[in-house]
């Protein structure tokens, strides 16, 4: 991986047996709530939903973080009905979104998994208006996202890194009041598309994970510079 080695691994989820391993919740509730479509079994994490949409699936992380870095390796199911997509993501603890900010790993909503998007919502009310609730950042890398990939974010104090195979592919740096400053879980989710909201005619499709990596940032500098250059995406820069 083409990234600093100072990171330090302090977590490796893997998913032996045929349970989803204590470190992680289902969710419950809501979107991605019911779990039924939640197994695991060759060494890989399946969240599926079915051809009806009555079920979909997804799961956290029981610890949570302030800053570091997250490497998600995941292959996609592709929908030729375009109707259902996965989300990779790092979640406030406090639930108050979209004051506190939700970080976006990985999101393949188009049928063919044609491109995934990282995104940044975020709602910072007291530098307003300026920057309104749910402000969005979003950044679309092209590539095959149903073949194995590794997703991966860096977050520090000041700044966000997206990456995909080893490759920086966005980059959000901005004053530390826009960067999120409190912990978050990671979630991994997969059902309908948020954006059509209509049940899908394929039948166990679905986001699979081989491994999930944390590393610790401590060790980071407080800054993310100009250091990267970016693989096919682009660097945005808050002002």
């Amino acid at each position: 991986m083409a990234y600093d080695s100072a990171w330090n691994l302090i977590q490796d989820y893997t998913f032996p047996g045929s349970s989803l391993p204590a470190a992680w919740t289902p969710y419950t509730g809501g979107p991605w709530g019911t779990g039924a479509g939640i197994s695991v079994s060759g060494g890989v994490l399946n969240l599926e939903t079915d051809s009806t949409g009555t079920y979909d699936a997804g799961v956290r992380t029981n610890a949570s973080w302030t800053y570091g870095r997250w490497e998600i390796s995941a292959t996609v199911d592709q929908d030729s009905h375009n109707l259902t997509g996965p989300a990779v993501l790092l979640w406030p603890v406090s639930q108050a979104w979209p004051l506190e900010v939700e970080i976006d790993i990985a999101e393949c909503q188009s049928g063919t998994r044609g491109f995934t998007a990282q995104t940044v919502h975020y709602g910072k009310t007291d530098i307003s208006p300026v920057y309104l609730p749910n402000v969005t950042e979003v950044n679309s890398v092209a590539f095959n996202g149903s073949l194995p990939h590794v997703y991966a974010v860096e977050w520090v104090p000041d700044g966000i890194t997206f990456w995909i195979d080893g490759y920086p592919v966005n980059q959000l740096v901005g004053p530390a009041a826009l960067i999120p400053q409190t912990p978050h879980f990671l979630g991994l989710q997969f059902g309908l598309n948020v954006y059509t909201g209509s049940p899908s005619t394929a039948t166990n499709i679905g986001l699979h994970v081989s491994e999930v990596k944390v590393f610790d940032g401590s060790g980071q500098p407080a800054n993310v510079p100009n250091r990267f250059t970016m693989a096919g995406g682009t660097r945005h820069r808050w002002k």
